[in-house]
């Protein structure tokens, strides 16, 4: 069985293309939020699907820098699964116990347990708290490479 060998050259190329076009998707999901929001004046609504979509895709672009290390200095004894798993555990959790406060003291404000609303803060509160510990551990591998720096 034959391998296929891939230039790099061609593989560039691609990514470079891919690249390209989640610019122009951002850039018209960011001309389309600016026109519903600030000419249009539409309500929340309206344009909620393009808020989304670029939430979403910033949130990839953030994901899939930190999962290839491009955001994160670990040490190298550390696996980055392992910390990546553990940002993804810890949000979670913390923010299981935020969304079971919330929905114990706003229930009468939701219609339910599947009132997009109540789930729309569920999304917004991971994300907060996915920020906050990547963070966190970022700021402790890049003190774990500082004490093997001086180790060494």
């Amino acid at each position: 069985m034959k391998k296929k060998i891939k230039d790099e050259r061609i593989e560039s190329s691609k990514l470079q293309v891919y690249k390209e076009v989640i610019y122009v998707v951002v850039a018209v999901l960011l001309v389309s939020l600016f026109k519903r929001v600030f000419i249009l004046k539409q309500g929340l609504e309206i344009y909620a699907v393009e808020f989304t979509c670029l939430g979403l895709i910033i949130l990839y672009i953030f994901l899939r820098n930190l999962w290839l290390g491009n955001l994160v200095r670990i040490s190298q004894t550390v696996n980055k699964k392992v910390v990546f798993l553990s940002t993804i555990l810890s949000s979670s959790a913390t923010t299981f116990i935020f969304a079971v406060n919330n929905y114990n003291t706003y229930s009468d404000k939701y219609s339910g347990i599947f009132d997009w609303l109540f789930w729309a803060g569920i999304l917004m509160m991971f994300i907060q708290y996915f920020i906050i510990f990547g963070l966190g551990f970022y700021f402790l591998g890049k003190n774990a490479m500082k004490e093997n720096n001086l180790e060494d």
